[in-house]
């Protein structure tokens, strides 16, 4: 008889168990195996989404590098350039976690899309796109430009492919521009500077660039064309002064005989802003814009003089304009032209709007 209770009261609490059990499972969810995988991870290591490819030569070579993690063992790899297949992979180390590399030759200028796609052993396919370009030789986009300089990871001056001097140690890139993947960023005792003669080749003169400026030094020099230290009697001088919250951007040209002075704008440093500075200088007049708008205006009793002047110096007051403390700059400057003319406030917004 107590054999017997004791049996029953096994079987019920066996049963009540189970009943428990299928209480709070998840009816719902799947079965073990029918668990779904996370999605494959293609990813384009290079050229990366929006990638510029600068080469001055007709055709160059590019290394596509690809990357791919997934949970399903991949079967197969495809590489297409503009819908035409480079290459094709199968044969894998380790085809959950994939690196290959791709050498393709004879690219020329212009614009392609990548495309990767990968096939798991189930046949289900992921494919990821990156676009980029190939810039070849740089065409002139302004009236009267007659110089430029990108600063996109290059210290090289596009319309005539040369590579700019540098002076000391060679400058650092910002991380980013203001509308490129870098900028030139200066360093103490070090500036870079560019043969002036074809810049010099008229009477009016101008300049633009985008410009974010560091309050250490307390001065600078930005761009200088200059002759010597004697005076200021030729060429220009485009520098800064002030302190940790105001910086005042100031031109100075030369005329022959004297000099003429342009007090130009203040920068409120503290904003840490790029801001779009712009001066032209014509016969008469030279003019100071901050983000397209005129900030000063100054008379010339005679237009520039441009006698002995030496190279175009970038980030300093170089050899002829060091004194007064307006030496190196540490600031970061970004898409710099000069043009052979006074650009007017409607060329000076076009070029900043990038018109």
């Amino acid at each position: 008889m107590n054999k017997r209770i004791y049996l029953i009261k096994k079987v019920t609490y066996f049963a009540i168990t189970i009943l428990v059990m299928i209480g709070c499972q998840d009816m719902d969810a799947p079965a073990f195996g029918e668990f779904e995988f996370d999605p494959p991870e293609v990813l384009i290591i290079y050229p990366s989404e929006g990638t510029e490819i600068l080469d001055f030569q007709d055709t160059t070579s590019i290394v596509i590098e690809i990357e791919i993690n997934d949970d399903v063992q991949v079967s197969e790899v495809t590489v297409d350039l503009d819908g035409t297949t480079l290459a094709t992979f199968n044969d894998f180390y380790n085809n959950r976690h994939i690196s290959e590399t791709y050498t393709h030759n004879g690219l020329v200028a212009g614009d392609y899309t990548l495309t990767v796609t990968s096939t798991d052993i189930e046949g289900t396919s992921t494919i990821t796109v990156s676009q980029f370009s190939k810039v070849g030789s740089y065409v002139p986009l302004y009236d009267g430009e007659v110089f430029y300089m990108s600063f996109d990871n290059h210290l090289r001056e596009l319309l005539t492919e040369d590579l700019v001097d540098v002076v000391g140690d060679a400058p650092d890139f910002a991380d980013s521009g203001h509308i490129s993947p870098s900028a030139y960023n200066g360093k103490t005792d070090s500036y870079i500077t560019f043969p002036s003669g074809d810049l010099t080749t008229s009477d009016e003169f101008s300049a633009t660039f985008w410009y974010k400026v560091s309050a250490d030094p307390g001065r600078a020099g930005l761009l200088v064309i200059g002759d010597d230290t004697a005076d200021r009697w030729q060429g220009f001088r485009l520098f800064r002064e002030g302190n940790d919250d105001d910086q005042t951007i100031k031109l100075n040209v030369g005329i022959g005989t004297d000099e003429s002075w342009n007090d130009g704008g203040v920068i409120d440093v503290t904003a840490g802003e790029w801001v779009h500075i712009a001066f032209t200088i014509s016969q008469t007049e030279s003019k100071v814009y901050f983000n397209g708008t005129e900030m000063t205006t100054s008379a010339l009793s005679a237009p520039i003089d441009w006698t002995g002047v030496g190279p175009l110096t970038i980030g300093s007051g170089g050899d002829t304009f060091s004194y007064w403390d307006h030496k190196s700059d540490s600031s970061d400057m970004d898409e710099l032209r000069t043009f052979n003319k006074a650009l007017s406030s409607d060329e000076v917004n076009a070029v900043m709007n990038g018109n």
